[in-house]
């Protein structure tokens, strides 16, 4: 094993008991000792306990307060802090997956996986490795539902539609017609129409009520 014994760790999810089960089942499972030494649900508060002359271990979900995970990831990448980071996270959606990577992340671990996965991923994550836990995807699976259980929450709808559908979306929520649209984005009107059907399919809606009610209730736009 090659902890660094300088390393502490900093937990971040949005559900209390999680967070206090894997305070628990660290305390016994690193090979060396390692703390928990601060947790939160939030990722802006994250990122205030995070010290650029102090070595730390993010271990994270992506759906957090004020800030998310992204932004977190992000942050940490202009900064330049000294910190790896490993996302422990339910999503198992590869586009979501993919951005994680893209966005600096060291390791990606579903929850649902074994929980004596979570110290090799500390290890591997620690060594400056990239790892990717079982049942960890980039690509989508040929044969599986196009979006699986992917849109549960507002967090995966808004990581999950284009920055095109975006723009076509909060265009829609100001009550433009396809063809005003077509003329703001400089695209044809058939291509707003397959952006529209592409969003509404995505979102699991079947008319622009329940399209607006998604997209407010979610804070899409």
């Amino acid at each position: 094993m090659n902890f660094n014994l300088k390393n502490q760790i900093v937990l971040a999810d949005p559900h209390p008991f999680f967070r206090m089960g894997v305070c628990q089942y660290l305390e016994n499972a690193l090979p060396v000792p390692m703390e928990v030494r601060f947790q939160t649900n939030s990722g802006k508060v994250l990122l205030n306990h995070l010290h650029p002359e102090e070595d730390s271990l993010v271990v994270m979900e992506l759906n957090l307060a004020e800030k998310d995970g992204f932004q977190v990831l992000e942050t940490i990448q202009k900064r330049r802090l000294p910190v790896k980071c490993l996302i422990l996270s339910s999503y198992a959606d590869p586009k979501i997956i993919k951005r994680a990577y893209q966005a600096g992340a060291g390791g990606y671990l579903l929850k649902r996986s074994d929980p004596t996965a979570l110290p090799e991923a500390i290890e591997v994550v620690l060594r400056g490795e990239i790892f990717m836990g079982e049942g960890v995807q980039l690509n989508q699976s040929k044969g599986s539902d196009r979006f699986e259980k992917s849109f549960e929450d507002g967090f995966a709808q808004k990581y999950l539609l284009t920055r095109r559908e975006i723009e076509v979306l909060r265009l829609i929520s100001d009550a433009l017609s396809s063809k005003e649209i077509a003329r703001k984005l400089y695209i044809s009107d058939q291509t707003v129409g397959v952006h529209r059907k592409n969003i509404m399919r995505k979102l699991g809606v079947n008319n622009v009520a329940e399209l607006m009610r998604t997209a407010f209730d979610h804070s899409l736009i």
